[in-house]
């Protein structure tokens, strides 16, 4: 006769064997703390910054609103244009999504992105020129530069 195992009894058991910490996209595998390690061991050369600290995820997970929140794996702060286009490259490799934000004006979690990486348009603040009927600026500027 076997022994009544519980529901309660039988997660007990395997959450103490592993705790699952995160899923790793580049591996589509769960993460344990056993097998932790950072997921983006094979990013593209970049100007700019890959940032994973925890400060820069939560400014990326809030919106003007205060009211939905999408936690991203990653924020790039570009140095070039061009960080963007091989993060863009990366990301559709690894079948992650892409948000781009800009000062976080918008509302309902546009600039947001569940588990992707967020693109900071922040660091590309250049005003190249500046004409009667246009201008050519970076996608970062600001209204008051």
């Amino acid at each position: 006769m076997r022994p009544h195992v519980s529901r309660r009894s039988f997660i007990k058991t395997i959450a103490a064997g592993a705790v699952i910490v995160g899923f790793d996209p580049i591996n589509r595998s769960w993460v344990t703390t056993a097998a932790a390690a950072p997921a983006f061991t094979r990013i593209p050369h970049l100007d700019g910054v890959l940032r994973r600290d925890d400060a820069a995820l939560t400014a990326a997970a809030d919106d003007f609103g205060h009211i939905v929140s999408h936690r991203p794996v990653a924020v790039l702060e570009p140095g070039s244009v061009q960080d963007i286009v091989n993060m863009v490259r990366f990301a559709r490799k690894h079948r992650l999504r892409i948000a781009g934000r800009g000062q976080g004006h918008s509302t309902y979690g546009q600039p947001q992105v569940e588990a992707g990486i967020v693109i900071d348009m922040n660091t590309l603040n250049t005003i190249h020129t500046i004409g009667t009927d246009h201008a050519v600026v970076d996608a970062g500027v600001l209204w008051s530069q």
